[in-house]
């Protein structure tokens, strides 16, 4: 199935306005546009009081809520070799929304990398066209994440 890019960047956007107000007690640094920061896979940086600093990776997925599944991308462009975020992102965390349940999902970037790579048979394989190249991902259950010490589970209010 095809997908327009136009759209999918509009919808993310949106979803990270909605994560922008989780971090009440947080300053909040939008480093998306920022090509250094980009390259490393990098939404935001979440400032705390103290100054210290963590880095995270946005992801607002519209379907989850009927598949259960996190799209973990392996391949984010297959004619040029691409990597995907699941492997490239030096994010330390990914907040991924669950838009239409109204949960946000927190988890250690690098633990659930190695996690997931030491399962790759476990998941079902997929792949998103949008006419010029393919992305490719691994389908990873909820159900198996939660419980695991690097997730932790938040509900929020839905749109």
């Amino acid at each position: 199935m095809a997908y327009g890019f136009r759209e999918q960047l509009e919808l993310g956007k949106a979803g990270e306005s909605r994560l922008n107000g989780l971090w009440r007690d947080l300053r909040v640094v939008d480093v998306s546009d920022d090509p250094e920061w980009r390259r490393a896979g990098v939404d935001r940086l979440l400032v705390f009081p103290d100054g210290r600093q963590v880095t995270v990776e946005y992801k607002t997925d519209f379907i989850a809520h009927r598949t259960g599944n996190l799209v973990f991308e392996t391949v984010s462009d297959d004619v040029t070799g691409v990597p995907g975020w699941g492997l490239s992102s030096k994010a330390e965390y990914l907040v991924y929304l669950v838009e239409k349940a109204g949960v946000v999902y927190l988890i250690r970037l690098p633990e659930l990398r190695e996690w997931v790579l030491a399962r790759v048979s476990m998941f079902r394989r997929a792949a998103a066209d949008n006419g010029t190249y393919r992305t490719l991902s691994l389908l990873v259950p909820f159900s198996m994440l939660e419980g695991e010490p690097f997730v932790r589970k938040l509900r929020v209010r839905s749109a």
